[in-house]
């Protein structure tokens, strides 16, 4: 991993530990982790119209999760129930857009039990797949990686995979952290079939205007942003990272292409979120 990678754990990480041990002490940790127990986690179902679609691919169910931010704030999630939770949706997919684990841990330097027994019991028809965030790269991707590959989670990291169903295939395309400039959406698009619809997983949602200037991608799915974390009356989402501020939260519109945000089950920084619970979505794909 590139030495300014390791900026974020020098400079902040000491700073965040104590904030957590804090945290923890104070009645704050037992009313936050109240709001990120499984059986608060809000499902929200959306559709898509994506034009062209083949009538194979009519109703497919895709359940997208994202930023656990295992390893700081949120260990009161217990890993298991939320996987256990995404997979009682039975969709025909799962995805992870990103941040499996939080810069203060430490996956680099041992096992990971917390994230192994979140990916473990994770399950679907067509398959589970995932792509890196931030936070990964900050914590060490190289442990998350090896985590997501025991676990049998596909990780596509500029690149992209077909999926057949029936005689229609969708390309499921993911590019690498955006943030720090490793996406490539040319190669991650490079093996795409002409007429299939493309799904993109991409972490930051703020590439929405580069995915939707190439013409090909129809929906993309993110997380990063956290929907504001903190969403205050009259002064909507605190917009508190890069690459997250133009679109912070659910459906949007770009260009051609859908774009959907999730706002995540995690926190960063701040071990707070308000007006912004935590979430697991199920998109389901139609005919436009």
């Amino acid at each position: 991993m590139p030495e300014h990678l390791h900026f974020w754990g020098r400079v902040y990480r000491p700073i965040v530990r104590r904030l957590g041990r804090w945290y923890r002490s104070s009645r704050f940790s037992e009313r936050y982790a109240a709001t990120l127990q499984p059986g608060s986690l809000v499902v929200h179902n959306q559709s898509f119209k994506l034009p062209g679609l083949p009538a194979a691919l009519h109703g497919l169910r895709i359940a997208q999760f994202s930023d656990l931010h295992l390893g700081c704030f949120v260990r009161g999630v217990d890993g298991a129930q939320v996987a256990a939770q995404v997979n009682a949706l039975q969709a025909d997919m799962i995805v992870f857009t990103g941040d499996l684990v939080d810069f203060t841990s430490h996956p680099r330097n041992g096992t990971c039990p917390d994230i192994d027994a979140t990916l473990n019991p994770l399950h679907a028809k067509l398959g589970v797949f995932a792509v890196l965030g931030n936070h990964d790269y900050f914590a060490g991707p190289d442990a998350v990686t090896a985590a997501l590959a025991r676990s049998g989670v596909r990780l596509l990291r500029n690149c992209g995979t077909a999926l057949q169903v029936g005689n229609s295939q969708l390309w499921l395309a993911g590019v690498d952290c955006a943030q720090l400039g490793f996406a490539d959406l040319q190669a991650a698009l490079a093996a795409a079939p002409a007429n299939a619809p493309v799904v993109l997983l991409a972490h930051e949602p703020d590439y929405a205007d580069e995915a939707a200037a190439d013409g090909r991608i129809a929906l993309q799915l993110s997380g990063h942003s956290h929907g504001g974390q903190l969403r205050i009356a009259g002064l909507g989402p605190v917009k508190h990272t890069r690459m997250g501020r133009k679109y912070v939260l659910g459906q949007h519109r770009v260009g051609g292409m859908w774009l959907y945000v999730n706002p995540g089950v995690g926190a960063a920084m701040l071990p707070l979120r308000h007006n912004c619970p935590p979430e697991i979505t199920v998109i389901t794909l139609t005919g436009g």
